[in-house]
């Protein structure tokens, strides 16, 4: 032995808490399982990201198709000249709401007991 070795095992020494192997068998296990659960979790969390990603670009395709049918029926209903009725936009799928009065104002507030402008 040198003496620079000499001299560093006196001033470090070893640990005298060595594990036994079963309880380093057992730490080892533990941390595989909790690593290997980790991974899974990775995953798991990758395939949830791309099946969202993949999800909002087929909506979007959704969209931009019915966009495009969109902007196809208001042009052929400007080049014809068509008078905007009821009963067209029925075709298209939309409807008439059954209430039109939904919000009445009050004209007196004062002769009211609640204190609400709308009802």
């Amino acid at each position: 032995m040198s003496f620079l070795e000499l001299s560093l095992s006196y001033v470090y020494e070893k640990p005298n808490w060595t594990l036994p192997h079963a309880q380093r068998k057992a730490i080892l296990k533990t941390n595989l399982a909790v690593l290997a659960g980790l991974a899974v979790f990775y995953i798991y969390l990758s395939g949830a990201i791309v099946s969202g990603n993949v999800e909002k670009i087929s909506k979007t395709k959704d969209f931009e198709s019915a966009s495009r049918e969109l902007d196809n029926i208001q042009a052929r209903l400007l080049a014809a000249d068509a008078r905007f009725s009821i009963g067209l936009f029925e075709e298209q799928g939309f409807y008439e709401t059954k209430n039109m009065n939904v919000i009445k104002r009050i004209n007196n507030v004062a002769t009211k007991k609640e204190f609400n402008i709308y009802q």
